[in-house]
């Protein structure tokens, strides 16, 4: 503490020495700057102004003689223009002179004024008898220079009064100079020696403090190795604990550039970095896209612009090394309340995820055993779908490859094969990209994927497709009417072939599931009405188009259903209602499919239609917009829309039937979609129908 004073003394004494030289030297020159004002601003300004007055007269009196000598009177008038401006510029220095002039040169200058006055009094003589009479103005001007008393007398006067008070002032200032730069060395002079003297009294005594610190510092040598010692072998545990955890820990600055060694499973992993490495670089050696994905990732963090939490979702979460899956962590490192350094935490999450897929795999495999339970045939025919899907999935065209994705998304997702799903969407995302293609394999392994979900249930399988027909009460009781009433052979045979078709409303049902599994998953409220009117379909019938019916369900749930707080602000219930309803005419067989939704947003079709350079056919309403391929009005891809490829799929299969689509929408009220086909009419005997037949659902009942 005593060195720490006399440090602070020392350095007070300078500080004070060199102030003092400041001082002084301040002061002269404000002096100095003060004498050089009252000689520039006041004597040099005055003898300027005095000066200037001399010149002006006798440039007046050049004039006057130009006039009389001038031969034209526009000479004469460009002379007298001359002798007016003059004459305001004489009084107007004569008037600079008055306010800087002492009080003593008062009387000199009222004298020049009425000199002045007399002198422009004869000068108007002069200038009139120039107009008749040119020599007698020669005479008048001689008689005008003899005055008494003359401009040049006066003004000579105070210009060498000027110029005597301007020398006294040059004097006085370098008096005043040689004044300044004497003090200003007296007081340097003996600060120096004030400074000097002090600084080698504290000099001393620090010398003999310095004998004491040598000492001191001896015996702190062997303290900080003592200390340095402890430190090591707490780093040595420490480390010891971080390796124990099997998870790799690498610190990391703000610029991702790695601190220190890492831990032993990070070397295990990554080995050694090398001096200077950027974490990203260590991480992901080979692959490039990856490595600059993470570096960015690392930048954006160690910037510090955005929130935490904001920056770490945007870093990547997982890497593959060899056959390990590796999960990233980071944290933030504080000394104090600076963000100073990262702490990269790396995970081997090959098990979990193992044990996870298998969890997972379980759990779908027990939901489609459940669909596949509640509903064999139906389930069945979803299989025979599916595999005709694939069929030719390899040397489809970009358009057609589409289609089937996304009919196969919806399908298998709604049959409980979720990760099937998200497989298809990831292909969709691919061929979405910028010059997207799927390569062979990629399609193989969606084929192997499917496979595989089917192992474990080929025995239900098997068993569903065994041929089992259902027969209502009322249909045997038909069935009793027409034979108690001896109908004709074939109108029994014909009854009969009926109930080996499929019921309307076991297709309505798997229509009606989706639509109930959809409205679950997002968390939506509606309820579904289903209308079959008894009808039956023939095996085979519309195979082309069941299966695209899941873009339908999709859209209308995901579309036609608002809000609960929006319907009920709207005066509607806050559950929806959606409708399903087949039935059958002479000649056609109909499906309706309706929502009591918002409606198409005729005015977004119609904008996001022209942007892709489309337009209804013909006499077609706006509305058939939505059938056209690529068109949607969601401006964000889903799990469920916003490609614009589903509803063309479904009328491409409608008009591959030989049916026929319309649109029905009323703003607020909802959208019907009503799909029609031709009637289907049964031939006794016969299994299956033929393509162009006409076919009867029900034969006409017995009254």
């Amino acid at each position: 503490m005593r060195l720490t004073l006399r440090f602070f003394i020392l350095i007070g004494a300078l500080l004070a020495a060199v102030a003092a030289s400041a001082m002084s030297g301040h002061r002269a020159l404000n002096s100095l700057d003060a004498a050089l004002a009252r000689v520039v601003d006041s004597d040099m300004q005055r003898l300027l102004a005095i000066t200037h007055a001399r010149r002006v007269f006798r440039s007046m009196t050049v004039l006057e003689r130009d006039y009389i000598l001038a031969r034209s009177p526009s000479e004469r008038e460009g002379s007298r223009e001359k002798m007016h401006k003059l004459g305001e510029e004489l009084v107007q220095h004569l008037d600079r002179y008055a306010a800087l002039m002492p009080a003593s040169d008062a009387p000199r200058l009222a004298e020049i004024r009425r000199v002045r006055e007399r002198w422009l009094e004869r000068d108007g003589a002069v200038l009139t008898a120039a107009e008749t009479d040119q020599d007698q103005a020669l005479t008048l001007a001689k008689l005008h220079k003899k005055d008494p008393v003359s401009w040049e007398t006066e003004i000579g006067e105070l210009v060498k009064l000027s110029e005597s008070r301007l020398a006294d002032q040059v004097a006085s200032t370098h008096a005043e100079a040689r004044q300044a730069r004497v003090t200003l060395a007296a007081v340097s002079a003996l600060a120096t020696l004030v400074a000097a003297g002090l600084g080698s009294f504290i000099f001393l005594a620090i010398r003999r403090n310095v004998a004491a610190v040598v000492q001191l510092n001896t015996t702190l040598e062997g303290r900080v190795a003592e200390r340095t010692r402890e430190l090591d072998e707490r780093q040595r545990s420490l480390q010891l604990v971080l390796d124990s955890t099997g998870e790799g820990f690498i610190m990391v600055d703000l610029a991702g550039a790695i601190l220190g060694p890492c831990s032993q499973a990070a070397v295990r992993w990554f080995g050694e970095p090398g001096a200077g490495m950027g974490i990203a670089e260590y991480l992901q050696p080979e692959d490039l896209q990856a490595r600059l994905e993470l570096d960015c990732a690392i930048s954006q963090l160690g910037e510090d612009i955005m929130p935490w939490d904001v920056s770490l979702e945007q870093t990547p979460k997982r890497l593959r090394r060899a056959e390990q899956t590796l999960e990233l962590d980071l944290r933030q490192v504080f000394e104090g309340d600076r963000f100073a350094r990262m702490l990269v935490i790396v995970r081997n999450v090959t098990e979990r995820l193992r044990g996870e897929d298998a969890e997972r795999g379980a759990r779908e495999q027990q939901a489609v055993i459940t669909k596949l339970l509640s509903d064999k045939l139906g389930f069945a025919q979803f299989v025979a779908d599916t595999e005709h899907l694939f069929e030719g999935l390899a040397d489809a065209d970009d358009a057609t490859l589409r289609l089937r994705l996304h009919t196969l998304k919806g399908n298998v997702g709604l049959f409980g094969m979720q990760s099937l799903a998200e497989h298809c969407h990831a292909l969709e995302d691919k061929l979405a990209e910028e010059d997207g293609r799927l390569r062979a394999d990629e399609i193989h392994g969606l084929l192997a994927a499917w496979r595989h979900g089917l192992l474990g249930i080929d025995g239900f399988l098997h068993a569903a497709k065994e041929g089992v027909f259902e027969v209502k009460p009322d249909e045997h009781a038909e069935l009793m009417r027409n034979i108690a009433a001896r109908r004709d052979y074939a109108e029994l045979l014909a009854l009969v072939e009926i109930w080996t078709w499929t019921p309307a409303l076991d297709v309505l049902g798997r229509v009606r599931a989706q639509m109930e599994f959809l409205v679950k998953k997002l968390s939506k409220s509606a309820q579904v009405v289903v209308s079959d009117n008894g009808v039956r379909i023939p095996p085979r019938y519309l195979e082309k188009f069941w299966p695209t019916l899941v873009h339908v369900s999709r859209n209308m749930v995901d579309h036609g259903i608002e809000p609960e707080n929006v319907r009920v602000s709207l005066g509607k219930s806050a559950q929806a209602c959606l409708r399903l309803t087949m039935a059958q005419t002479e000649h056609e067989l109909l499906l309706e499919i309706s929502d009591d939704g918002p409606g198409i947003d005729r005015e977004a079709l119609t904008k996001r239609a022209s942007e892709l350079g489309l337009a209804p056919a013909g006499d077609e309403p706006v509305e058939m917009l939505i059938f056209e391929n690529g068109l949607s009005t969601r401006e964000f891809v889903t799990e469920f829309s916003g490609r614009g490829v589903g509803l063309s799929a479904t009328r491409d299969a409608c008009r591959a039937e030989g049916g026929h689509v319309d649109v029905v929408s009323v703003a607020g009220r909802g959208t019907t979609l009503r799909f029609r086909f031709p009637r289907p009419i049964a031939k006794p005997g016969g299994e299956h129908p033929e393509s162009g037949k006409r076919w009867t659902l029900r034969p006409a009942r017995v009254a």
